[in-house]
């Protein structure tokens, strides 16, 4: 990796994993291959990981939805 930026290989951010660089978006900023403790993959920016915006691969998203349509309420975002 010859980003100049961190190696964030081996940290864990919530439920992710990062496994491996995955390279640059067009913004400049670097991207990384993670792993879900669920076993789902995705490939996240830097900052969705560091910011805590991206704490799994939508397993938790789906599975709050889940839990609340079952109890009968709304999410609201």
């Amino acid at each position: 990796m010859r980003t100049g930026h961190e190696d964030l290989t081996g940290r864990t951010f919530g439920k992710l994993t990062v496994v491996s660089f995955a390279g640059m978006n067009g913004r400049r900023s670097t991207r990384w291959e993670c792993v879900c403790e669920c076993g789902g993959k995705k490939t996240i920016v830097r900052n969705s990981l560091t910011s805590g915006h991206s704490r799994s691969c939508g397993c938790l998203h789906r599975r709050v939805n889940g839990e609340a349509s079952r109890n009968g309420l709304t999410i609201e975002y």
